[in-house]
């Protein structure tokens, strides 16, 4: 099981449901869960997505590349070695130029002693660079990473990926919504850690997303005894 599938698992358990049964139609195969021997259950990750795409796809790209440009311009030579926090902000258009660019500023800055001051790379990139005591073994290391995009309004960013997720698993178990008692969706909330009621009543402003699933399940993905049922929507189960 993945980790989302194990808290899930461990959710259903404790819901005391005796009757789990992991992947009832074969290996990666809808449904993911089937309790009651009638109650079919999908489970997603509910992230954060920039035009619809999962925000971990993007940030993986770039923060990989901005690594790998940190270990390009290595110099041994330099008496101490050099922490680089970055911030950023998507949609960023992954190219050479960016990263040549990004390489030349970063060298300049170094050349430059602009260090303990945030650089402005672009309107989406800026980073600081902080100056050691000494020598480590690498000249430049990435010591943090500040997401904009992972911040925002929280409960705008939780409907929209409501909706993506829905429309996802809806295309999914479209087939299997007459072979079934029930379909059931389980969520786990990669956007905010806080999942209770007031997360529920956050709903309420929004327009009702309406679904094939009897029930929508969100569970906080560092602790599957807080979690809430959307519907009814907007209101306390």
């Amino acid at each position: 099981m993945k980790q989302d599938e194990k808290l899930a698992y461990r959710y259903l358990e404790s819901q005391g449901y005796k009757s789990i049964e992991f992947e009832p139609n074969g290996i990666s195969t809808p449904p993911d869960f089937l309790i009651e021997n009638n109650i079919a259950i999908e489970v997603r990750r509910m992230n954060k997505h920039i035009k619809n795409r999962p925000i971990e796809e993007i940030e993986c790209g770039f923060v990989h590349r901005f690594e790998k440009l940190l270990q390009e311009l290595d110099n041994p030579s330099l008496p101490y070695s050099i922490a680089v926090a970055l911030r950023y902000k998507r949609p960023i258009k992954l190219s050479k130029d960016l990263f040549e660019s990004l390489k030349q500023s970063i060298s300049s800055s170094t050349v430059n002693e602009l260090f303990g001051q945030e650089i402005l790379f672009n309107t989406q990139i800026s980073y600081e660079l902080y100056k050691g005591k000494g020598r480590a073994e690498d000249t430049y290391r990435l010591c943090s990473i500040s997401d904009k995009d992972k911040g925002g309004i929280v409960q705008d960013a939780r409907y929209e990926a409501l909706k993506i997720c829905i429309e996802d698993k809806t295309q999914k178990l479209q087939k299997l919504k007459n072979n079934y008692k029930e379909l059931w969706l389980i969520l786990v909330d990669d956007i905010f850690s806080r999942v209770d009621n007031t997360t529920q009543q956050d709903f309420q402003r929004f327009p009702e997303i309406k679904s094939i699933f009897k029930r929508i399940i969100i569970i906080s993905k560092s602790d599957e005894s807080k979690w809430i049922d959307i519907y009814p929507w907007g209101q306390e189960s």
